[in-house]
């Protein structure tokens, strides 16, 4: 059944059309009276729409915010991870420079040491000529064995230190990976 139908069966017909058409006659005899209810009906249902949007939009900002916020907190956490290691790092570094400084001072100890060095190669300068009596200051550093070094060869002797160190390094490391084994246990391997 159609509604209009039903609507003449309950006799409702008559009664909504007699009240539609008492508005319709308010509207023409009062038209501007009309158009503020309408607008202030069509208005409330705006605004009722409208604070649905406004909830809705509400809600997913929140949600937005809150995703952002545990990125961020995510991202400051790598951050200071990646500084830590970075520290470590540097540390590392810092300590592995001043082992290998250690080493090349040794290194020229001993090569001055080794080789008794008493003129310069570089100036041709024999340390025999410089006067007898170079000073008070100096006389100290003579009677307790000092050598003279050539800046040249100091480094080179600074270089040599250097890679040595860096290849004895280089060899621990491959032992300790595993993909290396030491002199003295290769002979043993080979003779099994």
């Amino acid at each position: 059944m159609t509604p209009m139908i039903l609507l003449k069966l309950l006799g409702v017909w008559q009664w909504l059309k007699q009240a539609l058409w008492g508005i319709l006659s308010l509207a023409r005899r009062y038209p501007w009276q009309a158009a503020l209810v309408i607008s202030l009906v069509w208005g409330w249902n705006g605004h009722h729409n409208a604070s649905k949007w406004h909830n809705a939009y509400n809600a997913q900002k929140a949600a937005y915010d809150a995703a952002q916020d545990a990125a961020s907190a995510r991202q400051r956490a790598r951050d200071a991870a990646d500084l830590n290691k970075q520290t470590d790092r540097n540390r590392k570094l810092t300590d592995e420079h001043g082992a290998l400084e250690t080493a090349r001072v040794d290194a020229v100890r001993r090569y001055a040491g080794l080789h008794k060095i008493t003129e310069c190669p570089s100036s041709g300068t024999n340390l025999a000529s410089l006067p007898i009596d170079p000073g008070p200051s100096a006389k100290g550093l003579a009677q307790s064995g000092m050598v003279a070094i050539t800046a040249k060869d100091l480094d080179e002797l600074s270089a040599k230190a250097m890679r040595d160190t860096e290849w004895q390094h280089f060899g621990e490391t491959m032992i300790a990976e595993g993909r290396a084994i030491r002199a003295s246990e290769a002979e043993s391997h080979t003779a099994i």
